[in-house]
């Protein structure tokens, strides 16, 4: 859980009393665990859909950069169980999303991301800091390796295990994860050529830990998405599903099972040249799910997927 966000939605359901004895008692034991509040992970790789991989890898040294644009509202806050706004620790986000791949090989394609917080707010913990204003996340590795494809990639299976650096908070406690995590990934595409599906399932290995009544441990997660081609060679429309639950006990608690659906498209405005707009909506109590998200960005890249 540590590099998703803690309260989520708004909705984390925690005791007012709770709430009162933490900020009496001064800066509770977890008051200032780095906390990473950001759950839209963009995938580095320019075939992938915003956040789901198709499942396969591109022709050696393609290349692709990106840029995108990130806005969320009330990622971490504290609620009451009658559902009453209790404190505000994160309220509103805007991250930038720095991002770049290559591939080594016909069947390797290595990715970095690296989040850039451009603003945030919000009251923080009770008895503990403030949230800062701007700083830079948790850095991201991410290779991918080509298991299976068909000739015309009908059907594409690859292996994602990425990788992230506490670099976030070397700047702010809630800008990025507590320590190093790993989360290997299996991604699976299938592709009709003006339509397509995705499914990614993944295991997030982290430090275990709590924060208030909610543990933090591993996660089992996934990312689903569909797309469509409405205008060959300029517009694919583009609906996913990003969700996680404790890999202890799954879907056992709402509160550690979130889900969030995000919309949008891909306007290929040149031959080497996509730009992407969307917007999500959490659909869960559980953490990391803001009210909304709104996001754009553009990719430059060697050749159309």
């Amino acid at each position: 859980l540590w590099g998703r966000g803690f309260f989520a939605r708004g909705r984390f359901v925690t005791l007012l009393v709770a709430v009162v004895a933490m900020g009496s008692m001064g800066a509770p034991a977890h008051a200032q665990d780095a906390v990473d509040v950001q759950a839209f992970d963009v995938s580095p790789f320019q075939q992938d859909l915003f956040v789901t991989g198709k499942g396969w890898t591109r022709e050696q040294w393609q290349w692709n950069l990106g840029l995108y644009l990130d806005y969320q509202k009330d990622p971490l806050v504290i609620k009451s169980l009658a559902g009453d706004e209790v404190r505000t620790i994160i309220g509103n986000q805007v991250t930038g999303n720095l991002l770049g791949a290559i591939a080594l090989t016909d069947w390797l394609d290595v990715g970095l991301g690296l989040p850039v917080v451009l603003f945030q707010d919000g009251e923080g913990f009770p008895g503990g800091d403030s949230p800062g204003v701007a700083g830079i996340g948790d850095l991201r590795i991410v290779p991918r390796v080509q298991l299976f494809a068909t000739e015309d990639r009908f059907f594409s299976v690859a292996f994602t295990p990425a990788f992230t650096a506490p670099t976030g908070q070397l700047v702010d406690p809630y800008m990025g994860n507590q320590s190093f995590t790993m989360t290997p990934w299996v991604n699976f595409g299938l592709d009709w050529k003006r339509f397509g599906a995705a499914l990614d399932l993944g295991y997030l290995l982290t430090k275990n830990g709590s924060v208030g009544d909610l543990a933090l441990q591993d996660e089992l997660q996934f990312r689903a998405g569909v797309w469509a081609t409405v205008w060959p060679d300029k517009l694919d429309l583009i609906a996913e599903a990003i969700g996680a639950t404790a890999a202890s006990e799954p879907f056992a608690n709402s509160n550690q099972s979130p889900l969030e659906l995000l919309f949008g498209g891909k306007i290929h405005v040149a031959p080497n040249v996509d730009v992407g707009v969307g917007t999500g909506f959490g659909m869960s109590e559980g953490y990391s799910s803001p009210d909304f998200r709104v996001f754009a960005g553009v990719m430059w890249h060697t050749n159309p997927a």
